[in-house]
C-alpha cells in the first residue's frame, strides 16, 4: 500500500537498550507542526491511511509501527505491555528530537498517547485519544494510573475548552495535583 507524500523509515534497533529498542518502522510526509499517530493493536501505521493525507500539508506526520506490528521488529522474549509499548512512543519523539508533537492514538494507541505525553510533557502540545482502551486491574506503574486518571476526567467540555490550548501536560498538572476533572 503507497500513501502519496509518505515515505517508509526505520530507526534502527540498539542492542541491550530495554524496552522499545529494536527496529522501529515508521511513515514520514509533510511539513510543519508534528504529529504522531499511534495504531491500534494488530494493526499497522497504514490504518491511518485515510487520515494522512489531510494532515500532509500542514503538519510533519510520523505514523508509527508499534514494537512487533506492521514492519517493526518482533523481538523474542520482548513485553507488549504498556510499559514497553510507550518506551517506543518515546524513544520515537526524542530520537527525532520532536518538540510541539501531537499524540493521536486509536485504542491501545490511544492509551499510549495520554501516557507518553505524562511521561515527556515538555515534548508533548495536545493529545487526542479515541476509543482509549482500558487495561486491565488496578496499575502498579504510576504513570499508567496517571493516564488512566487523565482519561477518566476527559469529558465533552475538556475537549471544547482544550482547543487551541496544552492538554497534555496540564492534564498530567491537574492529575498530578489531585484534580478529578478537567481545568475549569
Amino acid at each position: 500500500m503507497t500513501i502519496t507524500g509518505v515515505d517508509s523509515r526505520y530507526l534502527e534497533a540498539i542492542s541491550g537498550a530495554g524496552p522499545g529498542s529494536g527496529r522501529l518502522r515508521f511513515l514520514h510526509g509533510g511539513t510543519g507542526s508534528p504529529v504522531v499517530l499511534l495504531h491500534t493493536v494488530r494493526t499497522q501505521a497504514e490504518h491511518f491511511q485515510g487520515l494522512i493525507p489531510l494532515l500532509l500539508a500542514d503538519h510533519s506526520v510520523f505514523a508509527l509501527d508499534l514494537p512487533g506490528m506492521g514492519y517493526s521488529d518482533i523481538e523474542p522474549g520482548a513485553s507488549y505491555e504498556e510499559p514497553a509499548m510507550r518506551s517506543a512512543v518515546i524513544r520515537l519523539i526524542e530520537q527525532l528530537d520532536l518538540q510541539n508533537v501531537t499524540l493521536i492514538g486509536e485504542s491501545m494507541g490511544a492509551v499510549l498517547a495520554l501516557t507518553a505525553a505524562v511521561s515527556v510533557p515538555d515534548r508533548v502540545r495536545r493529545v487526542i485519544a479515541v476509543n482509549a482502551y482500558d487495561y486491565a486491574g488496578e496499575s502498579q506503574d504510576p504513570v499508567l494510573s496517571l493516564g488512566s486518571s487523565c482519561r477518566a476526567s476527559s469529558r465533552p467540555g475538556w475537549a471544547r475548552r482544550s482547543q487551541g490550548s496544552n492538554p497534555g501536560p496540564s492534564c498530567g498538572r491537574s492529575c498530578a495535583e489531585g484534580s478529578s476533572t478537567s481545568p475549569a
